[in-house]
């Protein structure tokens, strides 16, 4: 339901109007990152009690490898033999992560700045209203929205390598 609003309670503090559109943006950040954390913990992770293990993947990759001839037997030529390599991958490293933020905001308005009072602290504040636009009834305010990728956070990025490297043979 939309409540009409008259000249009188139109008036409306000059930081609020400003201060309304960064605090939104600054929620939509939140929810998106609330997504992303709801994504990884349902997907790529199993809760166990108070602490949560990746899923992984089993995988096997078969390839040719080349052996050498060994010494004493007849046939002193190398030998192509079949490697199968077995591993288990964590599905967080191989899934796409988009890190999404809004990366730019942009508001236009026009306002009539009619009152100056204090504030109960005694600072003084600017009231005023937006002006209506020309062409329609209505309050004006152009608000223009940007959102990016950006780069997946330290701490991702520290516990994917951590996969990976955990992927690679150690030496005993």
């Amino acid at each position: 339901m939309t409540e009409q609003i008259t000249p009188e309670e139109s008036l409306q503090q000059l930081a609020d109007l400003m201060s309304a559109p960064l605090i939104a943006a600054a929620q939509a950040n939140a929810k998106m990152s609330q997504a992303q954390i709801d994504f990884l913990l349902a997907y790529c992770f199993t809760k166990n009690g108070d602490s949560y293990t990746p899923k992984m993947v089993k995988m096997e990759l078969t390839r040719n490898v080349i052996t050498p001839a060994v010494p004493g037997e007849i046939d002193q030529s190398p030998k192509i033999v079949e490697g199968t390599t077995s591993f288990d991958l964590p599905l967080l490293t191989i899934i796409p992560l988009s890190s999404l933020a809004v990366n730019q905001l942009e508001v236009k308005f026009e306002m009539d700045i009619s009152h100056l009072e204090n504030n109960p602290e005694g600072e003084p504040q600017l009231l005023g209203k937006i002006l209506k636009g020309t062409k329609e009834e209505g309050i004006k305010m152009d608000v223009s929205l940007n959102a990016a990728l950006v780069p997946l956070p330290a701490g991702m990025v520290t516990i994917i390598e951590a996969f990976t490297k955990s992927v690679q043979p150690i030496s005993h």
